[in-house]
């Protein structure tokens, strides 16, 4: 039985090791078997096999996500090392119009030279600061279909990384992140300020 847990990286591993996941492609979709290095991305994994870059393509005009379906139903940054994913890692793929201004840029795939890198990988709630009566009072996500699902945005970062530069290399956050002094809540007890290093917040889930 595996003590992997959700989010967690084996940084001992070999780069070069074989690792894979499992994507639906639609609500009804056959379930493809994703292989690549354990250096190599998501998107690069995603986009060897021919099957799914072609229905990716076909999406003009949308931005690519994956939610992860077990453990943490959390929506994955594309650009995550394959070492980053627990075993057996599963996931669907949507696909949303986002509208973003010329500060915002495309969508990109934040990709880092993971070899013998340490990641850590942590988890963000999509609804931003809500007020006392618990009503959203401030927005954080670009695509804020995310919002509605009320989903978690798994995020990752090399040891070392400020919280802020993680979320603002990370592309799906709004760019007020990059600007203003904000903090993460753990736990409703725990704060994290954004110029705090990412290691603390390791495996752990904020709002």
């Amino acid at each position: 039985m595996s003590t992997e847990k959700p989010g967690t990286r084996d940084p001992e591993s070999d780069d070069s090791e074989d690792r894979k996941f499992t994507i639906n492609l639609g609500k009804n979709g056959v379930k493809y078997v994703v292989k690549g290095k354990a250096s190599d991305s998501i998107y690069t994994a995603l986009m060897a096999l021919k099957r799914i870059r072609t229905h990716i393509e076909k999406q003009q005009g949308k931005e690519t996500y994956l939610q992860r379906k077990r453990q943490i139903k959390g929506f994955v940054k594309l650009g995550m090392p394959l070492k980053c994913l627990p075993q057996k890692s599963h996931f669907a793929m949507k696909f949303y119009k986002v509208k973003r201004d010329q500060k915002g840029g495309e969508q990109g795939y934040r990709q880092l030279d993971s070899t013998r890198t340490e990641c850590i990988v942590f988890y963000i709630t999509s609804t931003g600061k809500k007020g006392p009566d618990g009503v959203q009072i401030q927005k954080i996500m670009l695509c804020q279909e995310l919002t509605k699902e009320c989903c978690k945005i798994c995020v990752f970062a090399p040891k070392g990384e400020t919280i802020k530069t993680a979320l603002s290399k990370d592309g799906r956050f709004l760019p007020l992140l990059e600007e203003d002094e904000w903090y993460l809540v753990e736990n409703s007890e725990t704060f994290h300020y954004s110029h705090n290093f990412v290691n603390d917040l390791d495996n752990q889930s904020s709002e």
